[in-house]
């Protein structure tokens, strides 16, 4: 009996000691949901471009790829202009294909300054301007039609095609 009688106490101990643990457990992830609400409120939509704007800038090639990508899902109008910032600066091909890729993704508040990209020295510059414009479609007509004049051949193509239905190593 006295065998029966511990293994009833050892029980009964692991049982009041387990739902101490649960109603612990419970009590601490309430306070972690509520210090994780209470820290989240207020961060809007525009902090989150915000940030991503000045990961724009960052020394990291892949943080500036990312950021772009990040930007063209969000589609805030704001980021146009950084975005066109990271087509034209930089020396990594995948951050100024997702920049254009995000212009793209944003629309028509992004064909004019992607016109003017156009104009820029740099003929990579102006290829990923036109594809995008071809992405963008009607708004565009006009200035991938002017680009068939382009000196560059590579840029005379992407103007011709105007579709940007290739695929790109960066995608």
């Amino acid at each position: 009996m006295a065998n029966k009688e511990i293994k009833v106490n050892k029980r009964m101990v692991f049982n009041l000691a387990l739902r101490r643990f649960k109603v612990i457990f419970t009590t601490v992830t309430i306070i972690s949901l509520i210090f994780a609400f209470i820290s989240g409120v207020g961060y809007s939509e525009t902090d989150r471009v915000d940030e991503l704007i000045q990961e724009l800038k960052d020394e990291d090639s892949d943080v500036r790829e990312n950021a772009a990508k990040a930007l063209g899902e969000i589609k805030d109008a704001r980021a146009v202009e950084p975005l066109i910032a990271a087509l034209k600066g930089g020396e990594d091909p995948c951050v100024r294909w997702n920049a254009a890729r995000a212009l793209e993704k944003i629309g028509t508040p992004a064909v004019e300054p992607l016109i003017a990209a156009l104009k820029d020295e740099d003929s990579s510059v102006r290829v990923n301007a036109e594809f995008s414009l071809g992405r963008i479609g009607t708004p565009a007509a006009e200035p991938l039609i002017a680009a068939l004049k382009d000196k560059d051949p590579i840029v005379q193509h992407y103007a011709a095609r105007g579709t940007g239905k290739d695929r790109h190593s960066c995608s």
